[in-house]
């Protein structure tokens, strides 16, 4: 999963930065889309390797109600 982020980062779908945080278990990483759900489900479905990836976005977009992607 780490080289698949990474991969994304890097294309510029997503956005990786590494905080400290003030909990437990030091530095951690957030990620968020850095473009548009559309954009990013069609970046994910171009890349077969990473099917199982496009139904955990797709299910994250229809759980927050994002339905128009």
């Amino acid at each position: 999963m780490w080289d698949h982020l990474l991969e994304l980062d890097m294309i510029g779908t997503i956005d990786g930065k590494k905080r400290t945080g003030d909990g437990q278990g030091g530095e951690k990483y957030y990620w968020e889309m850095s473009t548009g759900t559309g954009t990013t489900i069609e970046v994910l479905e171009s890349i077969s390797r990473l099917d199982d990836v496009i139904d955990i976005v797709v299910s994250s977009a229809q759980h927050s109600n994002i339905t128009n992607y």
